[in-house]
């Protein structure tokens, strides 16, 4: 697979069972990597930015996922259990939105502050 060096954010070579080696953004290489471990199939993502532009969306991390029965089971224990959606903790904004794209089938994108790239990553990790 080509390494794309036009890419905004730093990333890390990671090993995909399918793919090999590949480029990912830094920040979300453990998660994804944990994700492909227990059966997601991936098809983007993207860590987000440091700094709230344009309503504060643009410090948002994201995956875009096939959608199966593993990341439809992984989606719906994040919905009905991930703590930090269930406390007024700080103004949280995650999104799960579902589409059928006629080139790629079904798909579950999750959308959610960059800052909690690795709280989500340890309550799956706890929770799979």
């Amino acid at each position: 697979m080509p390494i794309d060096t036009d890419t905004k954010h730093p990333q890390a070579l990671v090993f995909h069972e399918k793919l090999g080696n590949i480029e990912v953004d830094e920040e979300l290489s453990e998660l994804l990597v944990f994700l492909w471990s227990i059966g997601c199939k991936t098809l983007y993502s993207c860590q987000g930015n440091d700094e709230p532009k344009y309503y504060g969306t643009q410090d948002h991390a994201y995956i875009l996922f096939s959608h199966t029965n593993k990341s439809w089971d992984i989606t719906h224990m994040v919905l009905v259990g991930f703590p930090l959606l269930f406390t007024q903790h700080d103004n949280i904004n995650f999104s799960f939105s579902f589409d059928n794209q006629p080139d790629m089938g079904p798909r579950i994108l999750w959308r959610f502050p960059k800052k909690y790239i690795s709280t989500l990553h340890s309550f799956l990790e706890d929770n799979s």
